[in-house]
């Protein structure tokens, strides 16, 4: 049985609701390595969120069993980290854009691909045709190969199990990110 660590980010002050990000490496060798990391990727971001979007990188990481998600054990690392838009107020609530991570594995016939959403992003982010600007595609694209460079190449997505009690969950080692030119809607908070 193998272990993979996660580090579950909060976002507040969003329309809605709050939200969720979460990141998972494939061994919890450097916990506080990995807090560093993910803080530093929403820092790096931050100018593409409306002023009133907080991301929170929590302390607290969490061990899980590969196979089947189960948590294993907890730890307090590092200090606790804020990231707060910088921009404008102005966003659209439901939209932004999203980081694809992809991965070698195959599973089922499908490739295992992983997705972190950026919603919302301040309304200075789109462009007249309603897609994403450069500067901001750039922004997001740099931060994402800075946290996949800085993970100790254990930085993973997470294949859930494929059925409730069963124990074929994997962690698939992310080999390459990419930001597209396209507005993503999410449905809820949840999404």
């Amino acid at each position: 049985m193998a272990s993979m660590t996660r580090i579950r980010c909060t976002w507040a002050g969003l329309p809605g609701g709050s939200g969720l990000s979460q990141f998972y490496w494939a061994t919890g060798i450097d916990g506080l390595a990995h807090q560093v990391a993910v803080k530093t990727f929403w820092d790096s971001i931050k100018d593409s969120l409306p002023s009133t979007a907080t991301i929170t990188t929590p302390t607290l990481l969490d061990v899980l069993e590969e196979s089947n998600g189960q948590l294993q054990s907890s730890s307090s690392v590092g200090t606790q980290g804020t990231a707060t838009g910088v921009g404008g107020a102005a966003s659209s609530a439901p939209s932004g854009a999203w980081i694809n991570w992809f991965t070698s594995d195959v599973i089922d016939g499908k490739r295992v691909r992983g997705r972190t959403f950026i919603v919302p992003l301040q309304s200075n982010q789109y462009d007249n045709d309603g897609s994403l600007v450069g500067a901001c595609i750039t922004r997001l694209q740099n931060a994402a190969n800075a946290l996949l460079a800085t993970s100790g190449n254990q930085f993973c997505v997470w294949h859930r199990p494929t059925a409730p009690g069963a124990t074929d969950g994997k962690a698939c080692l992310i080999t390459a990110a990419q930001v597209k030119d396209k507005v993503g809607i999410l449905r809820s908070r949840r999404d």
